[in-house]
Parts: structure tokens; C-alpha cells; sequence
């Protein structure tokens, strides 16, 4: 057991890995008072399971590298990148959770019209399950409709933010996932992540 982030940097052998929600606490965690990089240990690789836009990875990686004799590799990218590679992992993550944000608003909203018509929740998921309309999100939406605000929802209407704002900077119209992120929580009858 250790007290601080700098002892996790002393004591491990060769990696390191962030798993914290964005781009902030990851800075917080490397370079933060007592943050990995304060151990003054060399040749540490940091495995950062964040899903950050690709600027910002890159920008990150960049970051370690430069003040440090740290690696930074990206989660995502099996075999690992180097922080100035790990981008195309971020964006891999980012149309991945792109498709699930569209998709839990596709399955929330199917079923709200199921409701209407008072068809039962569970044989309209076993439907879905057998039908066109199959996915990950109907077969696992027992779980999925118990995401909240505290837990995925945020992650992933962060997500669905990032991947918005890297359609507008490079032109790359996603009118389903604007969308998508507006609803998120409308769609699944939740309520929003306090400001």
C-alpha cells in the first residue's frame, strides 16, 4: 500500500496506469504536487486509459515526454503508441462512444414508444434482440439503463461533447451525435450531472 502518487512512481517496476475521467485529473495525477513525475524516477512508461480528444492526447504526450524521461501510451491501441501516436487510439474511442451515445438514445426513445402503446419493456428488448434492431445497447440494456448521471452517463456525454467539437474544428457534419449529446439524459428518463 502507498500514501501518494509519487510512491506509485518509485515502486513500480516499468508502467504506470492512469485510469481517471479526462485530461485535468491526468495532468493532476503526472504532474501534480506528489504526481508521478515528482518520484524523479526514469524510463517509467504511463498508461493513460482516458478517453481524451486527439489534440489533447497528443498534447499530453507531448507533455511527458518533454519533461521527463517518461512514456506516455494510450490504452486503446493494442501493443500500445507513443503519445505522439496515441491520437488515432482517442479517436477509435471517440466513434466508438459516438455510436453507443446514438444508439442508447435510439433504444431509450423505441422504448418510450413502446410505453406509450403499453407494450411490455422486456418482450420488446427480446424482440429487439432477434431483430434489425439488435445491438449491444438492447442486449445489455438491463445494465445499461441503470447508467447515471454519477456513473457512464457522464463518461459518456463527455465523449459525445469531444467528438462533437472534433466534427466542428474539422468541418465534419455529425448531426446525430449533436444530437445524441443534447438528449442523452432526456432519452433515458435521467436526471442531468449537476454544473
Amino acid at each position: 500500500m502507498v500514501d501518494s502518487l509519487k510512491e506509485v512512481a518509485e515502486q513500480a517496476d516499468e508502467a504506470i496506469i492512469s485510469m481517471v475521467r479526462d485530461y485535468a485529473q491526468n495532468v493532476d495525477v503526472i504532474f501534480g504536487e506528489d504526481g508521478l513525475l515528482t518520484a524523479k524516477t526514469e524510463g517509467k512508461t504511463i498508461i493513460v486509459m482516458s478517453t481524451l480528444d486527439p489534440e489533447t492526447m497528443n498534447k499530453l504526450g507531448k507533455k511527458v515526454e518533454e519533461e521527463s524521461n517518461y512514456k506516455l501510451i494510450s490504452a486503446a491501441v493494442s501493443g500500445g503508441a507513443s503519445g505522439a501516436e496515441a491520437g488515432s487510439s482517442q479517436v477509435a474511442k471517440l466513434v466508438n462512444n459516438l455510436i453507443l451515445g446514438i444508439n442508447i438514445n435510439a433504444v431509450a426513445e423505441g422504448l418510450k414508444l413502446a410505453r406509450y402503446y403499453q407494450l411490455p419493456e422486456e418482450e420488446v428488448i427480446n424482440l429487439l434482440k432477434v431483430s434489425t434492431g439488435d445491438s449491444w445497447v438492447a442486449r445489455n440494456w438491463s445494465d445499461v439503463s441503470q447508467w447515471t448521471a454519477e456513473t457512464a452517463l457522464s463518461v459518456l456525454l463527455k465523449d459525445l461533447i469531444a467528438s462533437y467539437n472534433q466534427g466542428i474544428k474539422h468541418n465534419i457534419p455529425m448531426p446525430f451525435n449533436a444530437l445524441s449529446s443534447t438528449q442523452l439524459f432526456d432519452s433515458m428518463g435521467k436526471e442531468k450531472p449537476k454544473e
